[in-house]
C-alpha cells in the first residue's frame, strides 16, 4: 500500500471541513524611505539588506498587520530597527505588546500582545453555540499528565463540548480525546493565514479533553547541530555557529535550551533559531519535566541512534513503552532519529498498531563509501534512499545529523586539502539543491566534525568553501501543507474486561478498558448462561465504559456459571471483541459444611453460594500448587452470606509478571462459627478481627481433648497489598494469628478479618466423603522445592478427587511465607515452604487436611474431552499434568517407534525429565493421546 498517497486521500477529504483564509493584501519594497501606517490586514515585506531609512517609523495599527524583514535576521532588527517600530503608536515591546520571530532568514514582527489567545473554539459546528478562547503555553485540561506543574494548567470547561474552532495564523493548536493527550490527537497549523475548522472531524467532534496552544515559528528547512559545554571554546558557543551559518532551528542533543549557550545567553529566548529540543535516552525525570513545562517549545525530537549501543540504545520496546509521554506534551513529535531503518520501521510499525500520532521522521545519514548504513555514489542514491524512507514511513524527513561520509566510511578522497575542501562545496552545492526541492524532506541540520574534509569551519569560525556554501544558501520553509500528515484511528485493540461484585446493587459491575474509548459509537453488552447462546443484554455510549447485571439466582445456575463479553461498535458493526469474564456457583448447602475445589487464574474469581446461609459463614482456602512458579499468597477478597471472591494474588515485587497457567484451590466452607462433628473428626469455626503484623491471641469457646490443626484464611482486604496469614503457638485452648507482608515493604497500619478452622488430628466422614486429618513432626518441612517433604496418608484419595489443605503451625523463619503443593499423588503429597524472598532456609512445621471432593468446578473450568486441551507439558521441568489439575488414573509414555517407557497409575504429575530429549506419545487413560517434543 502506498502510505503517502493514503494520507493524501485523507487530506483531500479533511479539506472540505477545514479553510485556510489568507491574507487581504501583500505589499513588497525594497526599502522604505517616508513613514508608514498599517491599518488594515496586510504582510509588508521589506526585501532589502537596509530596508528602513533613518528615523523611518512603521505603525502597525491593525491586528492583522504583519511586517516583514525579508533578508535581516531577528537580533539585527533588534539592534538596529527597534526604535523604527510602533504598536499601536507605541514602542514595539517584544513579549508585551508584540512578538518578533524567524520568518526563514528573515524576521517577522506581529502586533499580538501578551495577552493573545488565538484560538476561540465553538460548541456547534459553523462556529455557532456557546465560545471560549484559549492563550499559548497552558494545558487546557483537566486532568493533565502529572508532569505538568500547576502554573501551566487551566481547566478545560468545553470538555467534550468543542464541534469547530478558529485559530490565528502563527499559532498551532494541539487537540485530544484523553485529558493526558492520548488518544486521538492532532496538531492544527496556521502558519500562513488563520485556519477555521467549520466542523471538527469524526475523531475530535465532541471528544476534545486536552488543548495546548503554540507559538508557531517560520524556520526554514536549514538548521544546525552541535555546541560544546566549554568556556570561550574555539569554535564559539551554540549560538555562535548557528548564527555563521544562517542556519534557522537549532537543537544540541538535550532537552534544555540553555545547553551549550554563552553565559551572556543563558535564560534568554532564542531570537536567530527556533530551538528545538531533544530526549537524548530513556527515562530520565528532570528532562521530562523541562520538555513539559518550557512555553516556548513546539517541536520534539526523540532519541539520539537509539540502534547503537554506544548512544542511547533504547529498544523498540522502551521506546513505546516512553512514547505516551511524549504525546502528553502536546507538541508536534518526530520518531527517534537511527541510522539503522530496519529499527525505524520496527517502532514506526507499532505506533501503527497503537494508533501512536508520529508527526515526522527524524533519520541520520552518514551515507558515503563502504562502512555507512547507506553506501552511495552520487547526490541521485541520496534522494532515492530518502525517498525509500519516506515513503516506507509516510511521514516527511527531518535529516537531523547528517554529511559526505565520516570519518568511519570509505570514499575516495584526493590527498591535497584544497581538492578536499572542493569535493566536499560541489556535495554540499548539489545536496542542499536536492533536498531544498524535495517537499517531503521538512529539515534538516548538518554534522560538522566528521575530519575537517568534510567541515564547513574547524577549531574556529572561520567558514570553509564548504561552509560558505552552507551559509549563503537561502533554504525554503520547513513547513509544507501538501506533506503534512493527518493522524487517522484504525480500532486495532479489543476492550479489556474486568468485574466488580456490588453489594448495595447485588449485582456484577462490569467494567472495561479500552484505548479506544471515544473513538467508537458505543458497546455492546452480551451475556451467557449456563453455556448458552450469548445474547444482548445491553449497550452503553462511547465513553461510557461501566454496566451492571443484576445475579442470577445459585438455583437458577445449578452449579453453572454465567460468562460475558463486550464489544466496541463503530458504524453499527461490532469492531473488537473483548476477553469473556464470567463467575460460577457452588453447590454449598446452608445447612452444612461444604468442602470443594476450583480452577482459578491470578486474580480474583467471584461465586454464589448454592444457598444463601443466615450468617456470615467462615471459609479457609486450600493449599496452593507449584504450577505457577513463583511465590505468591492466596486471599478471599470478599465473603457475604451469599458469594464470596477468592484466588491467588502474586507478591509485591514481582506483581509485573505474566502468566497462563491456572491453579485448583480447595476450599472448605462452614455455615457459621462454632463446633462441628465430622464423623470422627470435630471442627471449630470462627471469625477473628483486627488481624495486624502483631500477633492476636484467639481462645476456643472449649478446649480441646488435643493439640488441634488450625488453617486460616484473610478475608477482607482493607490493604490492597499482598499478604501471608501466619499461625503460631498452637495449643488446646488456642492460637496466635498475624498479618505478614513481604519484608522489602513498608506494612501499613491495617487490619483485616480472619477466617479459621480448627479441627482434630484423625479420620472422619462428611456426605459419604473421606477425610484425614494430621500433622508433620516439628519443623519436618523445608524450603526447598527440589527436597520437598512428602506427606503419606496411608491410603489412596482418588475417588475421583480430592482437596488438600496445608498450613504452617510453626513460625521459624520469615512470616511473608506459604506452602505450596510440589506433587500430588493419591496417597502421598510433596510440600515444600514458600518463602518470599527465596533465599530462607527454615524449616516449619505443618498440619494438613484431605477429603475427597467431585470434580473442580469454577469460572476457569476447562473440561473438555480434547486431551490436548486438557493436557499440559511443561518442557522446562519435564512435567506433565492435567490442566485442572485432576489425578490421572493412567497414564503411559511411548517412543515413536511405539516401545512403553514410562507407566504410573493415579498420579496428577508425571516427570520425564530424566527421558532424553526426543519426540514422545502420551497416552492418559481413555482420554486420547498427545504427540509432545522433548528438547532438553
Amino acid at each position: 500500500m502506498n502510505i503517502r498517497k493514503f494520507f493524501s486521500c485523507v487530506c483531500v477529504l479533511l479539506c472540505t471541513l477545514f479553510s485556510v483564509l489568507t491574507a487581504k493584501e501583500v505589499q513588497v519594497e525594497s526599502k522604505l524611505t517616508a513613514d508608514k501606517t498599517l491599518d488594515s490586514a496586510i504582510d509588508l515585506h521589506l526585501t532589502g539588506d537596509a530596508p528602513l531609512a533613518a528615523n523611518v517609523k512603521v505603525n502597525l495599527t491593525h491586528t492583522d498587520a504583519w511586517l516583514f524583514f525579508d533578508n535581516v535576521r531577528p537580533l539585527a532588527v533588534l539592534d538596529t530597527y527597534k526604535a523604527s517600530v510602533l504598536i499601536d503608536g507605541q514602542p514595539f515591546e517584544p513579549e508585551k505588546n508584540g512578538r518578533i520571530s524567524i520568518y526563514k532568514q528573515g524576521t517577522v514582527i506581529i502586533p499580538y500582545g501578551q495577552d493573545i489567545q488565538p484560538l476561540e473554539a465553538f460548541t456547534e459546528a459553523d462556529f455557532k453555540g456557546s465560545s471560549a478562547k484559549y492563550a499559548p503555553e497552558f494545558y487546557y485540561s483537566n486532568n493533565p499528565a502529572p508532569e505538568v506543574k500547576s502554573e501551566m494548567k487551566q481547566a478545560l470547561s468545553q470538555d467534550n463540548r468543542i464541534s469547530s474552532f478558529k485559530l490565528k495564523r502563527g499559532y498551532m493548536a494541539t487537540m485530544a480525546t484523553e485529558p493526558d493527550g492520548m488518544g486521538y490527537s492532532r496538531c492544527f497549523i496556521a502558519d500562513d493565514a488563520d485556519l477555521e475548522i467549520r466542523e471538527l472531524p469524526a475523531e475530535l467532534n465532541g471528544k476534545v479533553s486536552f488543548i495546548r496552544v503554540f507559538q508557531w515559528e517560520w524556520a526554514s528547512k536549514k538548521g544546525w547541530v552541535g555546541g560544546n559545554n566549554q568556556t570561550n571554546p574555539p569554535e564559539g558557543y551554540l549560538e555562535d555557529q548557528a548564527d555563521v551559518t544562517n542556519s534557522t532551528w537549532v537543537y544540541s542533543w538535550g532537552a534544555n535550551a540553555d545547553w551549550c549557550r554563552g553565559p551572556e545567553n543563558k535564560g534568554t529566548l532564542w531570537r536567530n533559531q527556533e530551538f528545538v529540543p531533544e530526549k537524548w535516552g530513556y527515562g530520565g525525570e528532570s528532562d521530562w519535566s523541562v520538555l513539559f513545562n518550557d512555553k516556548r517549545l513546539t517541536h520534539l525530537l526523540s532519541y539520539n541512534e537509539p540502534d547503537h549501543s554506544e548512544q542511547s540504545n533504547v529498544s523498540v520496546s522502551q521506546a513505546i513503552k516512553e512514547w505516551p509521554k511524549h504525546l502528553q506534551t502536546g507538541m508536534r513529535v518526530g520518531s527517534p532519529a537511527t541510522t539503522d531503518f530496519g529499527w525505524l520501521y520496527d517502532f514506526m510499525s507499532e505506533c501503527n498498531k497503537r494508533n501512536y500520532r508520529v508527526d515526522y521522521v527524524a533519520i541520520h545519514a552518514y551515507w558515503g563509501g563502504s562502512g555507512g548504513s547507506v553506501v552511495v555514489s552520487s547526490v541521485k542514491d541520496w534522494y532515492n534512499k530518502l525517498k525509500e524512507v519516506h515513503e516506507k514511513t509516510g511521514r516527511p524527513l527531518w535529516i537531523t545529523e547528517w554529511n559526505n561520509g565520516a570519518n568511519w566510511t570509505h570514499e575516495t578522497w584526493p590527498s591535497d586539502k584544497a581538492a578536499q575542501q572542493e569535493k566536499q562545496r560541489l556535495f554540499m552545492t548539489e545536496i542542499l539543491a536536492m533536498m531544498d526541492t524535495c517537499k517531503f524532506i521538512e529539515r534538516y541540520s548538518v554534522y560538522n566534525w566528521v575530519e575537517e574534509k568534510r567541515s564547513l569551519f574547524w577549531q574556529n569560525l572561520n567558514l570553509t568553501p564548504a561552509g560558505k556554501v552552507y551559509a549563503n544558501f537561502n533554504a525554503e520553509m520547513a513547513f509544507d501543507r501538501s506533506t503534512e500528515v493527518i493522524p487517522t484511528w484504525t480500532v486495532r485493540e479489543a476492550p479489556v474486561l474486568s468485574y466488580q461484585y456490588d453489594k448495595e446493587q447485588n449485582g456484577i459491575m462490569l467494567r472495561w478498558e479500552d484505548v479506544n474509548n471515544e473513538l467508537v459509537d458505543g458497546y455492546l453488552v452480551e451475556r451467557s448462561v449456563n453455556g448458552s447462546t450469548y445474547t444482548e443484554i445491553g449497550r452503553t455510549e462511547s465513553g461510557q465504559v461501566s454496566y451492571i447485571d443484576p445475579l442470577i439466582s445459585a438455583s437458577l445456575l445449578n452449579g453453572g456459571e454465567v460468562k460475558y463479553r463486550v464489544s466496541s461498535l463503530l458504524g453499527g458493526k461490532v469492531k473488537k471483541m473483548s476477553n469473556i469474564i464470567q463467575y460460577g456457583a457452588l453447590n454449598s448447602l446452608a445447612s452444612q459444611p461444604f468442602f470443594g475445589r476450583s480452577i482459578t487464574s491470578v486474580g480474583q474469581s467471584f461465586y454464589l453460594f448454592g444457598e444463601e446461609y443466615t450468617e456470615k459463614p467462615v471459609m479457609v482456602l486450600g493449599a496452593q500448587t507449584y504450577r505457577m512458579r513463583t511465590p505468591m499468597t492466596t486471599r478471599i477478597g470478599s465473603l457475604t452470606q451469599g458469594a464470596c471472591e477468592f484466588g491467588p494474588m502474586l507478591w509485591d515485587y514481582n506483581k509485573n509478571q505474566t502468566f497462563v497457567s491456572k491453579d485448583t484451590l480447595g476450599y472448605m466452607i462452614f455455615p457459621k462459627t462454632g463446633t462441628y462433628q465430622l464423623g470422627g473428626i470435630t471442627a471449630r469455626a470462627g471469625h477473628v478481627a483486627g488481624v495486624t503484623e502483631n500477633a492476636v491471641k484467639v481462645f476456643f469457646d472449649t478446649p480441646f481433648d488435643e493439640v488441634p490443626v488450625v488453617f486460616c484464611s484473610q478475608v477482607t482486604g482493607n490493604s490492597a497489598l499482598p499478604t501471608a496469614i501466619r499461625v503460631r503457638n498452637v495449643t488446646r485452648e488456642g492460637f496466635e494469628v498475624l498479618l505478614a507482608f513481604e519484608e522489602s515493604v513498608a506494612a501499613p497500619v491495617v487490619a483485616e478479618d480472619v477466617c479459621y478452622v480448627a479441627m482434630t488430628q484423625g479420620e472422619g466422614l462428611l456426605n459419604g466423603h473421606r477425610i484425614q486429618v494430621g500433622c508433620t513432626e516439628d519443623a519436618a518441612v523445608t524450603s526447598s522445592s527440589r527436597t520437598p517433604f512428602q506427606i503419606w496418608y496411608g491410603k489412596n484419595y482418588y475417588a475421583p478427587y480430592y482437596a488438600f489443605f496445608g498450613a504452617m503451625q510453626s513460625l521459624y523463619g520469615s512470616p511473608a511465607a506459604n506452602l505450596r503443593v510440589l506433587n500430588k499423588g493419591a496417597n502421598t503429597i510433596d510440600v515444600f515452604v514458600d518463602y518470599t524472598p527465596s533465599s530462607r532456609t527454615e524449616s516449619e512445621t505443618v498440619g494438613w487436611c484431605v477429603m475427597e471432593t467431585g470434580n473442580a468446578t469454577g469460572i476457569y473450568d476447562t473440561q473438555t474431552d480434547d486431551i490436548t486441551r486438557m493436557l499440559v507439558y511443561d518442557n522446562g521441568n519435564g512435567k506433565i499434568c492435567l490442566l485442572n489439575g485432576g489425578i490421572m488414573p493412567k497414564i503411559d509414555v511411548y517412543s515413536v517407534t511405539g516401545q512403553l517407557l514410562l507407566s504410573r497409575t493415579t498420579v496428577d504429575v508425571l516427570d520425564i525429565s530424566n527421558l532424553p530429549a526426543a519426540i514422545y506419545l502420551v497416552r492418559v487413560g481413555n482420554l486420547g493421546s498427545l504427540k509432545i517434543v522433548k528438547s532438553n
